[in-house]
């Protein structure tokens, strides 16, 4: 028997986003996306020699925008397949204000 960590309990019966805060919430994580994109792009295509940053920090900056591309890409399809706001790890409720100051949250508090 095979565990599958991605799928969710039966416990979960209703997400705590209302279908109606849907579009709020992706437009919120595509701000983000677009943020976050945007910084790649001045430091991945910025002349290495004019830049504050050593090359080492600049790659570890890089590194760190495109793990949280992929964190805010796993959010969205949260959003669509109904387990976004829950804890990935214990699959309570994330807090809002956890979801709020990070939208891409994928963990509650004791989890993360």
């Amino acid at each position: 028997m095979s565990f599958d960590a991605s799928a969710r309990p039966p416990t979960l019966v209703a997400p705590p986003v209302r279908p109606d805060q849907k579009a709020a919430i992706r437009a919120r994580l595509d701000d983000h996306r677009q943020a976050r994109q945007d910084q790649f792009k001045a430091h991945a295509f910025a002349d290495p020699h004019n830049s504050d940053l050593d090359p080492g920090a600049r790659m570890r900056l890089l590194a760190v925008v495109k793990l949280t591309l992929v964190e805010i890409d796993q959010a969205l399809l949260r959003v669509d397949d109904g387990s976004y706001g829950f804890c990935v790890g214990c699959t309570k409720p994330i807090p809002t204000e956890r979801l709020l100051a990070i939208p891409y949250a994928s963990h509650c508090v004791p989890c993360a």
